[in-house]
């Protein structure tokens, strides 16, 4: 790992790839977030 971590080539597709997931988490809380008000919406029926 530490090996790999000097090819700057590496550390840039592993900097992208961290970047990506995070959009990804986002994208799913906000999902999660509007899935939780819709039944609010709808007349809060539980």
């Amino acid at each position: 790992m530490g090996v790999t971590i000097s090819n700057p080539v590496f550390t840039e597709d592993a900097i992208n790839k961290r970047k990506h997931e995070r959009e990804l988490l986002n994208k799913i809380c906000i999902l999660s977030m509007l899935a939780r008000l819709r039944p609010i919406q709808k007349g809060c029926w539980q």
